[in-house]
């Protein structure tokens, strides 16, 4: 590619890095009900396009809903809240004339810290997607709301993911892992 192109793809990216921002932006200011009803208690992520900052004007938005739950393992996010919630998600994007969520919102979940550490390696964690809620929760999200919940979530795990790669020789750490200083403890070069 010429210089000419790598200029062109750069500013391609920035300007869909800049439509993401605002479409992400009003999309927030569109979720004061949601806000309201997770605070402190849970998080709404994006993941894909939108997580990766670079949705094109008919991308859809994917997301996921990850909650603390208490001293007894109960989730902290009631379930008529959440219902409430994923109402005011859908009613937003609506709105913003954002496509409806894959599947008719059947990836539109709630799943508890405990959930997506419990499932780790059974046979659960695929069939009930927490394999893909928590990779890419680590990989490429980016948080819709609550974002202290958002951070302190995936601190949880990307420490559990860092103590379980560790103890795996590097070479059967998966290829994607040992990119991540973060997670297999070597820099990638």
């Amino acid at each position: 590619m010429s210089s000419s192109g790598k200029v062109l793809v750069g500013a391609l990216l920035d300007r869909r890095r800049a439509e993401t921002d605002r479409r992400f932006e009003n999309l927030r200011k569109e979720l004061k009900e949601a806000e309201k009803l997770t605070a402190g208690n849970a998080c709404v992520y994006a993941i894909g396009s939108f997580g990766r900052n670079e949705a094109g004007p008919h991308s859809d938005l994917d997301l996921f809903i990850a909650g603390r739950e208490d001293n007894d393992g109960d989730r902290l996010l009631r379930r008529l809240d959440e219902i409430r919630i994923k109402a005011n998600l859908i009613d937003a994007t609506r709105k913003l004339e954002i496509p409806d969520f894959s599947g008719d919102g059947e990836y539109l979940k709630h799943y508890t810290v405990g959930e997506l550490v419990r499932t780790l390696g059974t046979p659960e964690d695929d069939i009930s997607n927490t394999f893909t809620a928590r990779l890419l929760l680590i990989l490429e999200s980016r948080p819709l709301l609550e974002e202290a919940v958002y951070s302190d979530i995936l601190e949880k795990l990307s420490l559990l993911t860092g103590k379980i790669t560790k103890s795996i020789k590097m070479s059967s750490c998966p290829h994607f892992l040992q990119m991540t200083s973060c997670v297999c403890g070597e820099p990638f070069v």
